[in-house]
Formats: C-alpha cells, sequence, structure tokens
C-alpha cells in the first residue's frame, strides 16, 4: 500500500507534536477541577461557620435554660411566701424590717462561741417587684469551722425569713475564712 503523502522531516515531526501536545492540554478540564476545589472550599467555610453559630447558640439556650429554672424556682418560693401569707396573717411579720437584725446575729456569734468578734457589715437592698432583698455581707475568720456553721445554722433558724444567698469557706493557716451573706426579703 503506498500513500502519496510526502514523509515528513524531523523538525516537521517535532512542530506537529508540539501543537498536539498543546491541543491535548487545552482540552484538559482544569476548570472542573479548579471549580469543584472552589465549591469545596466555600462548603467548609461554610460549614465552620455554621458549626460556630450552633454551638454558640447551643451555649446561649443552656444559659437561658438555667436562668429559667431560677425563675421558676423563686416563683414558687414567691407562691408558697403567699401561700402562707394569706393562711396566717401573722406570717406577713417575717417581711418586716427587724431593727435589731445586727444585734441578734452578733449575740448568737458569741452564743455559738466565734473567737473573733463580728464586724458590722454594710446592707444593701436588691430592689425586687413586690419589695425588697436585704442584703447582709459578713466575714468571719476562726479556727474552728463547725463553730461558724453553728452559728450560720443559728441566724437562718432563729431570724425568721433570713436565708443564706452567698457562702465561701476558705482554709488560712490559722483557720478558716468564711464569707456568708444573709438575705432577707423586706417590704
Amino acid at each position: 500500500m503506498s500513500l502519496d503523502r510526502p514523509s515528513l522531516t524531523p523538525d516537521e515531526r517535532y512542530e506537529a507534536s508540539a501543537i498536539a501536545s498543546a491541543r491535548q492540554r487545552r482540552n484538559r478540564p482544569r476548570h472542573f477541577i479548579v471549580f469543584g476545589a472552589l465549591v469545596f472550599g466555600a462548603a467548609c467555610i461554610a460549614m465552620l461557620a455554621a458549626w460556630t453559630s450552633r454551638a454558640s447558640a447551643e451555649k446561649n439556650l443552656d444559659r437561658e435554660r438555667r436562668v429559667s429554672a431560677q425563675v421558676l424556682a423563686l416563683q414558687a418560693e414567691l407562691e408558697t411566701y403567699r401561700e402562707a401569707r394569706t393562711l396566717n396573717p401573722d406570717a406577713a411579720r417575717v417581711f418586716e424590717t427587724d431593727p435589731n437584725f445586727f444585734s441578734k446575729v452578733e449575740q448568737m456569734g458569741v452564743r455559738a462561741g466565734l473567737t473573733n468578734g463580728l464586724a458590722v457589715p454594710k446592707r444593701t437592698y436588691s430592689n425586687l417587684e413586690a419589695g425588697r432583698r436585704a442584703i447582709n455581707p459578713y466575714t468571719v475568720t476562726d479556727p474552728d469551722l463547725s463553730t461558724v456553721l453553728a452559728w450560720i445554722r443559728m441566724v437562718t433558724d432563729e431570724i425568721p425569713g433570713t436565708f443564706v444567698s452567698d457562702l465561701d469557706i476558705r482554709p488560712q493557716t490559722t483557720g478558716w475564712r468564711v464569707e456568708v451573706t444573709f438575705s432577707r426579703y423586706v417590704r
């Protein structure tokens, strides 16, 4: 079989090979790979942003659930106080301001056997919807923790309406440092 084509010189063969290689490179769909990589990168960034947003929302939801539980507990306590007040009108005296509160607390400290005297705290008030809360912080240092805890129990048991709203106990080289905040709801 004979073909009537002239044979190619080596330079023409190299040139035809270079043209074929260039056409082959142009026919490779690199833009699909680059586009796919860009879409994948954007999806990863969007997923990371959504994950961060979801974690933040879960944290906020947990915080709001805790606040809601506290509000429900306070509401139940308030309803208990209201019911007690309607059943026993004398129970309303619990909410009266006690002018001898500080002296009673100091006398209970002596009865409990506290070694150091109590300083009169600076009373603050927290305003509430139907009244206010009297806040009385005390700082006590004593070598015997059970004495301090007995004093705290005396105060909450013997002064109606008094409760511990904050308690911090720290050991020291000479004994214990107790920061306790007694609170009462007053009108």
